[in-house]
């Protein structure tokens, strides 16, 4: 019965320098274990065998390296809380059986893999590994090389069935993308719009309570200002402290993505037409906001939106030809989940 790959955990030594297989597996789309994170050799999932795809064992050991692999950094120095490693766990099962089956695929389709792609990879490995693979002798690398050989066979009939895969998706007709357009019943809407005036005080990082609270009177001082009569474009020439006081903290017609604080965007966009905001505090410093006028919800013409609906419609295509291809291949390699 055939294996997923092997579980390499040889190291190679030389003048007391270290070369690991590991390091190389996960630039060769591998998923081996950090050496912090290595599961005790008698781990209880190491040798259980988790699923079947035809003759081929996947076993919890597989499965513990794919977790790793997919596991953010922000996880690696606290624990991963319980229903998010399900979800790691779901995942990497699915995509170890995905993987499995177009690796079989290109097996039965005789998809051919020269010995300089095969070694080409083991030098690209070698080379993005870095400095210390350098001082291998050539009994080493030989040795390393031959240990590797049945994964890097593997990763690239995998490469080479997914890339036969894709280009054998049929192309989008723009035609079909124009139709798609003119059926939909609510047509795309441009990002809210208006035209604001802005007057900003700066408060910096390093700013000690005395020079937070002069900025807090400073923009109150403004405030009072507009409230009591003055134009917001002139106190803002008087006071403003960003690029926007020359033009009286003119912004122009903007959307929510031109503002850095998501905060000051919501307070922008809750204004009327001719309302002034409270002052807004953010890690910039101090604000005030006056909505000079909203532009009116635009439909998005089919010429803005074209990128998008292609992307959109390949993506469809694409997940649903992928569907029927892992079934077609389930049919001549059956995958039994064993795990409960």
């Amino acid at each position: 019965m055939g294996e997923l790959h092997g579980s390499s955990g040889l190291e190679r030594r030389s003048m007391g320098r270290s070369f690991p297989v590991s390091s190389l597996l996960f630039f060769l789309g591998f998923s081996p274990f950090s050496q912090a994170q290595s599961p005790p050799k008698a781990h209880p999932e190491k040798n259980l065998v988790v699923a079947r795809v035809g003759e081929v064992k996947i076993t919890g050991l597989d499965l513990l390296r794919k977790i790793n692999n997919l596991i953010p950094l922000t996880f690696f120095h606290r624990r991963v809380p319980e229903d998010k490693m399900k979800q790691f766990r779901a995942r990497a099962l699915k995509e170890l059986i995905e993987d499995t089956l177009v690796w079989l695929d290109a097996k039965d389709r005789k998809i051919p893999v020269t010995e300089k792609e095969i070694r080409d990879r083991f030098e690209k490995a070698l080379a993005r590994g870095g400095e210390r693979y350098k001082f291998m002798t050539r009994e080493q690398r030989a040795r390393m090389f031959e240990e590797l050989r049945p994964m890097i066979v593997r990763r690239i009939l995998i490469d080479k069935n997914e890339a036969r895969f894709e280009k054998s998706l049929p192309k989008v007709d723009p035609e079909e993308l124009k139709r798609l357009y003119e059926a939909k019943k609510k047509k795309p809407l441009a990002p809210e719009e208006a035209h604001f005036l802005h007057l900003f005080i700066r408060v910096l990082p390093t700013a000690t309570k005395e020079e937070i609270e002069a900025a807090r009177n400073k923009i109150g001082a403004a405030e009072l200002l507009i409230k009591e009569g003055t134009p917001f474009r002139e106190a803002a020439r008087k006071y403003s402290q960003d690029e926007f006081a020359s033009k009286g903290g003119d912004m122009g017609t903007v959307s929510r993505a031109f503002f850095r604080s998501r905060k000051l965007a919501d307070a922008a966009f809750s204004l009327k037409e001719g309302e002034m905001s409270p002052v807004v505090r953010t890690i910039y410093g101090f604000h005030l906001i006056y909505c000079v006028k909203k532009a009116p919800p635009r439909e998005l013409r089919f010429e803005e939106v074209k990128d998008l609906l292609l992307k959109e419609h390949q993506d469809q295509i694409r997940k649903k030809a992928r569907r029927a291809w892992l079934e077609e291949i389930k049919k001549r390699h059956p995958v039994e989940i064993l795990e409960a």
